[in-house]
């Protein structure tokens, strides 16, 4: 029942974290008048958001590998 219960948990996380980053973000326009993440909008050069969109592909990545390697090492 414990595993179950951690399984759950994982799973809701995972999507949680996946909604948060992805698909339910609509993108915004950057003073630089590039659609971007939210997080990058405050950046007025093109240079400036594109290292910004690169840190959050980053880190998208690096969460899904995680999560990767967490189902992995359940089975």
């Amino acid at each position: 029942m414990k595993d179950l219960k951690k399984l759950i948990i994982r799973l809701l996380v995972f999507s949680s974290t996946l909604l948060m980053l992805s698909g339910c973000i609509e993108p915004v326009m950057s003073c630089a008048g590039i659609k971007t993440y939210p997080r990058c909008a405050k950046f007025c050069t093109h240079d400036e958001v594109a290292t910004c969109e690169a840190s959050v592909q980053a880190t998208i990545r690096s969460i899904n590998e995680n999560n990767q390697r967490k189902n992995d090492n359940d089975y």
